[in-house]
């Protein structure tokens, strides 16, 4: 009769970063192929070196990327956050979140130029100049997203919002998100994401891209 498998312990993902193998096979009384599954399962498969699952990338893993979530990824392979994560920078490979993302991007119209001043206006030298933020307005999937999102969390809002009226810094610039929180959003609970991983949050949730257009 089959013994059941050991769980992972609770403390584990506490140990792992900072513990060599060696000891966690001592503190945990475990073998060597008990040890490399809680890594696998845990997402540490890079700290166990003789394991071939998650150091090669299946061959039909950018195919099947640009049809499925995140969380379908991990599901389907069975591999941690950091495995998927190595996958994506290795092969290239896009989600089907970051495709529609830049799908939709593609899409937006291109907003009309300025006519050229017939005279060019002296700046005024008795105030900063304040820092520039380039024009990132959410996409329609994006901002369906969004909405869709704030019925699950009690707070989802662009991360590149202006802070005051009248000044150039943004919600961003005081809380350390990426590009001055240009392209990002804060969602209360997961923190602060990426247009594609907003979508694919909303995604995993129910949301569908094709029910904006």
């Amino acid at each position: 009769m089959a013994h059941p498998k050991r769980a992972v312990p609770d403390d584990f993902r506490e140990l792992v970063a900072t513990t060599p193998l060696t000891q966690l096979k001592a503190r945990y009384n475990c073998g060597q192929g008990t040890l490399y599954r809680w890594l696998h399962e845990t997402g540490y498969d890079e700290l166990a070196p003789f394991t071939s699952h998650a150091g090669v990338t299946p061959d039909d893993f950018i195919a099947r990327a640009a049809r499925s979530t995140r969380s379908e990824l991990l599901t389907h392979y069975k591999i941690g956050t950091r495995t998927l994560e190595r996958w994506l920078t290795n092969t290239g490979a896009k989600t089907r979140g970051q495709l529609a993302v830049e799908e939709a991007r593609t899409r937006a119209p291109t907003p009309p130029k300025r006519p050229t001043p017939t005279t060019t206006p002296k700046p005024r030298t008795d105030m900063p100049e304040a820092p520039k933020v380039q024009d990132a307005t959410p996409s329609p999937i994006v901002a369906g997203a969004a909405q869709f999102l704030r019925k699950h969390h009690s707070n989802v809002h662009r991360a590149d919002i202006r802070m005051f009226e009248g000044r150039g810094d943004t919600w961003g610039d005081h809380y350390g998100a990426p590009d001055r929180g240009v392209g990002h959003y804060y969602v209360s609970g997961a923190g602060i994401v990426s247009h594609a991983q907003l979508v694919e949050m909303a995604e995993a949730r129910g949301y569908r891209t094709g029910d904006v257009f």
